[in-house]
């Protein structure tokens, strides 16, 4: 075996313990959490009536947003994880 083939055989048998690259994940959550915060104070400003309509739509915005991001985590590191059993149905 050459040198080149040698360095691929072993990186292919050691498993990636390297995590998912989430930043742009990241990054958009924490975007979209402070354009909601950002909507909830804004209608506040605006008054009561505005408040009473945008405060609890935001607040499930920004509650499933944050659900959203760490399920999808969670299932990424799932998918990593050597020797994962099998689900069953």
């Amino acid at each position: 075996m050459s040198r080149d083939n040698t360095a691929l055989a072993d990186t292919a048998e050691k498993p990636s313990s390297e995590k998912p690259g989430r930043t742009f994940t990241k990054q958009m959550t924490v975007i979209n959490v402070v354009f909601a915060w950002g909507a909830i104070a804004a209608s506040i400003w605006l008054g009561r009536e505005m408040a009473d309509l945008i405060v609890p739509m935001m607040v499930v915005l920004i509650a499933s947003l944050l659900g959203i991001y760490q399920g999808v985590g969670h299932f990424d590191l799932r998918a990593l994880r050597p020797n994962a059993p099998e689900q069953a149905s």
